[in-house]
């Protein structure tokens, strides 16, 4: 009887038995040839044959099994080798207890013989080592004498019996060849995703420990560092639900010490995983592990993918000051904040080409006058930034400071003026100190000329001005002493002697 076909049953009295079918495979001369399929076969159709009226096969080995059978009801079959490892199925009909035996000729050098279940069960011969393109054949008998347990309609004897069975015979898909960690497939990291296709199908369960969902399928990836922030992302196939573990190890193989660094399963079914990296070592080897989340491979399908971006841009210099100054025959140090992520910084000064700097400073030299531009961009191991901001300064003449004047006397919290004469360039500050020659300290807000300069508490104290620009050093003018007295407690200096015929008087001036 074959699939899918239609049968008619007339009611009536009928007698005797249906003729039984010839059989063609009762001999190993006469084997039906099977096709092998490239998968495990999951339809039965067309694989149906039967034992029923086989006679034994003469000058046959014996089945090594332990429990061989009586092989008087045996077919034969062929099929030729596309592996090196086959797979024999034969699923027993209703009181059919089937023993499959496997020759590498007609019967003479046994392979493999199998009568492991019982009637109405399957056994399986999972043969390997053999020769592709060659041809092998196998034996089916039923266990006992007679070619089924269960009698054919209209009969009422074992011996009668249907003989049924189904034959299939498909290669024996290997895992992938990244089933375990140290067959890891290789990423490259990339700015932008190249997604690398992947499947759980046919793999296996690894030993490391599981971080969540059932890891009986997974695969294995890595990938070498390029950042501290590298981003992987999973995306899961239709049927496929994608969780993920990245792993460190401590000499960067396989069978390093691996550590835990992350596992991610935030979606469901057909969504996307990512994680992006904290603490990546650049150039250190990291392992990604991925699997179906539930138990067993879903569909299988999924892509994978490592990518990397170059740092940010800085915001603003720390000198010069975006618009600031430097000093005419000074070297000029251009320094920067660090950028998160950046391992070296290309530095772009008035349009020329680029100079890698390890640190955040990089020395000019001493530059022309006028204005100047200057950019920095940070770079990591996957590029450049694009795009920062070009800053400007410019470059001074030298300051030239003048001789500084004013009172050599006043009292507390009266303001006295003070001026330079000839000073040129920069900015002017005046500067005080208690000790002849400083140190000097700036007086607050005092950057005039001439300039109203008061002391609250009485004291010696030593004037000077200063003049500077960006960068330069300080020059410094000559030294004034400025005696700050209370008004009231300090007797009047004689200032004249008149002298007359016979007296002199002693002309003070007013100390109100």
């Amino acid at each position: 009887m074959s699939c899918n076909t239609t049968y008619t049953f007339t009611p009536g009295t009928y007698s005797g038995a249906l003729a039984p079918a010839a059989l063609t495979n009762d001999e190993p001369g006469t084997a039906i040839g099977l096709t092998v399929n490239p998968s495990p076969c999951t339809g039965f159709c067309g694989t149906y044959y039967s034992s029923k009226n086989a006679t034994a096969s003469a000058g046959i080995a014996t089945c090594g099994a332990g429990t061989p059978g009586t092989p008087n009801d045996d077919v034969w079959f062929t099929f030729v080798a596309s592996t090196s490892q086959q797979t024999i199925t034969v699923r027993g009909g209703a009181g059919y207890n089937p023993v499959v035996q496997l020759f590498s000729d007609a019967g003479i050098t046994p392979l493999n013989c199998v009568n492991a279940t019982g009637a109405g069960l399957t056994e399986t011969i999972n043969a390997t080592g053999l020769t592709p393109a060659a041809t092998y054949y196998v034996r089916v008998y039923h266990e006992t004498a007679g070619s089924s347990s269960t009698p054919t309609l209209g009969t009422t004897t074992a011996a009668a019996g249907a003989g049924d069975f189904s034959i299939c015979v498909n290669e024996i898909v290997p895992p992938p060849a990244n089933d375990d960690i140290c067959g890891a497939v290789n990423l490259s990291v990339g700015t932008s995703c190249s997604a690398t296709a992947g499947s759980t199908v046919n793999s296996t369960a690894s030993a490391q420990a599981v971080c969540g969902g059932t890891a009986d399928d997974d695969v294995w990836y890595s990938f070498t560092a390029s950042t501290a922030t590298d981003v992987i992302t999973v995306q899961s196939g239709a049927g496929f639900n994608a969780h993920f573990q990245v792993w460190s190890s401590s000499d960067n193989t396989c069978t390093g010490t691996l550590t835990s660094v992350t596992c991610v399963n935030n979606t469901s079914t057909a969504g996307t995983e990512t994680f992006t990296g904290t603490s990546f070592v650049p150039g250190n080897v990291y392992f990604i592990r991925i699997y179906h989340s539930a138990s067993g491979t879903g569909t299988g399908a999924f892509t994978v993918c490592v990518t990397a971006a170059p740092p940010a841009c800085i915001g603003n210099p720390t000198t010069p000051a975006n618009g600031g100054t430097a000093c005419e025959a000074v070297p000029v140090t251009l320094t920067w904040p660090a950028a998160s992520g950046a391992t070296s910084y290309n530095i772009v000064l008035d349009g020329g080409a680029p100079i890698n700097q390890a640190g955040t400073s990089y020395n000019a030299g001493v530059l022309a006058l006028g204005g100047h531009t200057w950019s920095v961009f940070p770079v990591n191991n996957a590029g450049a930034a694009t795009g920062c901001n070009t800053w400007t300064f410019s470059v001074e003449s030298q300051p030239v400071i003048g001789t500084i004047s004013g009172p050599s006397a006043l009292f507390t919290a009266q303001s006295g003026s003070f001026s330079e004469t000839g000073g040129t360039g920069g900015t002017l500050q005046w500067q005080s100190a208690t000790v002849t020659g400083g140190p000097y300290s700036n007086i607050a807000t005092a950057t005039g000329n001439p300039q109203n300069i008061s002391f609250a508490s009485p004291g010696t104290y030593y004037i000077v001005a200063t003049r500077t620009v960006g960068g330069c050093t300080v020059v410094t003018s000559n030294e004034l002493t400025v005696v700050v007295s209370v008004q009231g407690d300090t007797p009047c200096a004689p200032i004249a002697l008149v002298v007359g015929s016979n007296w002199a008087i002693l002309k003070c001036r007013c100390c109100d």
